[in-house]
This record gives structure tokens, C-alpha cells and sequence, in this order.
């Protein structure tokens, strides 16, 4: 690198960048004699040759009063009311300065790359890939109640997510893939109702089980999903520090959130019985309601104990 010829300061230049810092120095000790708890005493502040919040500054003064004109530049571009008050120029004053000095215009601002449309567009994305699928299961289900039944959370969450979009809020691509596996599953059960599934049919026979478990693993999805997301949310917006307390409110909202669609299982089967055994799918297990909460549980507590640590990574890459 080159190397940078320093501009000399005027006496009244070097005058006024003085008597800014010890009328700085000055306010600072008149705020703690205004103050009855401090926590240092004034005999240590009347050593100091600048205050903390102009050492924070870091103005380049070298002990022969000339300035780095590169140096200066840059910090002039990144605090310039701090270093114009200091001084007192502003930025055309700064520019002729280097001027004068041989130092030209600084050099023009990089161009930024095109960004990544994962991390601009997610949302749309998500909905390009879900969109044949949505057409595919709509396409004469097994049952038309089922099938709104089925896929209404997945209306909700499209809602939901541009919703957060529109108001500057995103969630990490690691929560986007759970949130489309989710979808998927939600979106093949209400063609074929859960029960019906040929997935779990193939299962049945392979493993030697006694009923369809298709709808075991779309409830193993509903606790891990929404974990993944309350965690996201809580972690973001800075709900809970504790990272037990954390987990643990985070599974507690997922059991809510299963009870909750038990709930409007159970109101369904009031409503009508026929869409209520394609809705419910319990296939004679007198035990269904308690096995898909127990999975629900299963998928949160897999959710913020061994997928913390991929889930804090794709958080990461927002900042």
C-alpha cells in the first residue's frame, strides 16, 4: 500500500479538536457530581486526558498533531457527526483537504452482489415448490371436507408467514424446509385421508403393523415444527435468556398447540360423524388422542435439544 502523505492542522484547527475534548472531559465530571452513586471517583477522571466516550472515538492524533489523511477519511465516513464536531468541517471542507494534498476523491463504493432469492424471497419460494403439490391434492380427494380439513393449517401458514413478511420479519431457511416438509405431509393426508395413505399402508405390511401410521408422523411433525419456530421467535426477539427455561416453554407451547388440535378433532366428530372418522383417523385405537400428543411431545423435545444447534446456525446467516 502506498504510502499516505499526513495533513498538518492548523493551530486553530488543533485548538478546537483540544477544547472539544475538554469540554467534553468537563461535562463528564459535572454528570458525576450531579450523581450520587458513581462508580469512579473524580480524582481518577482528573488523570484522564480524554473521556470514555471520546475514547470510544478513537481519534487518529499522533503526538506530532498531524492526521493520517487516509485514515482520517475513513473515519470521518463512518462517524462523521463525531468527527466534523471535533474538527469543525464538514465533509466538502474534509474533501478539499485531501485535495490539496494529492489525495484525490476516495475511492467509489463497491457494487453489492446480487443476493441469494432464498434469503430475499423465501416466502415465495416456499409457495412455487408447495403450489403443484396444493393442485395435485385437490385434484379429486378422497374426501372434500377432509381435504379442507387437512390443508386449511396450510392456508394459515402461508397467511401467517406473508403476513411477517410484509411487517420485515422472516424466518431462518432451516425453518422454511421444516415448515414445507410439514406441508407436504399435511397435504398428502388430506388427499387421501391419513388413514388411507398408501406410504403407510406400504409400512404396514413391511413392518407388520397393526394400523396406518401415517398420522403418527404427521403429529411427530406438528410438536418438532412449531418447536423450531417458537424457538426462533423466542430466541430473535429476546422473550427468554435461560436456555432451559427456553426449551421448556417452547415444548409447553407445542402441547398446547396439540391439545388444541385435539380439540377441534373432537369438535368435528360433533359436527359430523362421517367426516369425523376420514378427520380423525383413529382406526379403532381407543388410545389415538393420547399417541398423537405423546408424538407431538416426541418431535418438540427432538426439536430443542438435538436440532439446536443447525437451527442456531441458519439464524446466524440472517444477521
Amino acid at each position: 500500500m502506498a504510502c499516505v502523505a499526513p495533513i498538518e492542522l492548523s493551530e486553530s484547527e488543533t485548538s478546537t479538536l483540544e477544547s472539544h475534548i475538554t469540554r467534553q472531559i468537563e461535562q463528564r465530571k459535572n454528570r458525576l457530581r450531579r450523581t450520587r452513586h458513581h462508580h469512579r471517583p473524580l480524582d481518577r477522571l482528573e488523570n484522564e486526558n480524554r473521556p470514555r466516550r471520546l475514547m470510544a472515538i478513537r481519534y487518529p492524533v499522533r503526538r506530532d498533531r498531524s492526521l493520517d489523511a487516509q485514515h482520517l477519511l475513513e473515519r470521518f465516513e463512518n462517524r462523521p457527526t463525531h468527527v466534523a464536531a471535533a474538527l469543525s468541517m464538514n465533509r466538502d471542507t474534509l474533501r478539499q483537504k485531501l485535495r490539496r494534498c494529492g489525495l484525490g476523491e476516495p475511492p467509489p463504493t463497491k457494487l453489492t452482489p446480487p443476493q441469494n432469492p432464498m434469503k430475499t424471497h423465501p416466502n415465495l419460494i416456499l409457495l412455487a415448490a408447495m403450489l403443484p403439490v396444493l393442485i395435485w391434492s385437490g385434484i379429486n380427494p378422497y374426501d372434500r371436507t377432509t381435504w379442507w380439513l387437512e390443508v386449511g393449517p396450510v392456508f394459515i401458514g402461508f397467511i401467517a408467514l406473508f403476513i411477517a413478511q410484509a411487517k420485515g420479519w422472516r424466518l431462518s431457511n432451516f425453518a422454511i424446509v421444516l415448515i414445507a416438509l410439514h406441508m407436504i405431509i399435511l397435504i398428502v393426508g388430506g388427499h387421501y385421508t391419513y388413514a388411507l395413505v398408501p406410504l403407510g399402508d406400504w409400512a404396514k405390511e413391511a413392518f407388520g403393523f397393526s394400523r396406518n401410521h401415517y398420522d403418527r408422523l404427521g403429529h411427530l411433525l406438528q410438536g418438532l415444527v412449531p418447536a423450531i419456530v417458537c424457538r426462533e421467535i423466542f430466541i430473535r426477539n429476546n422473550v427468554i435468556a435461560k436456555r432451559g427455561w427456553l426449551a421448556f416453554c417452547v415444548v409447553c407451547i407445542c402441547m398446547a398447540i396439540s391439545a388444541i388440535y385435539e380439540l377441534l378433532e373432537w369438535a368435528a366428530a360433533l359436527v359430523s360423524a362421517e367426516a369425523s372418522q376420514a378427520f380423525l383417523g383413529t382406526q379403532g385405537d381407543n388410545w389415538d388422542t393420547q399417541s398423537d400428543m405423546f408424538c407431538a411431545l416426541i418431535g418438540a423435545t427432538f426439536a430443542v435439544i438435538l436440532l439446536r444447534i443447525p437451527h442456531d446456525r441458519s439464524m446466524g446467516k440472517l444477521v
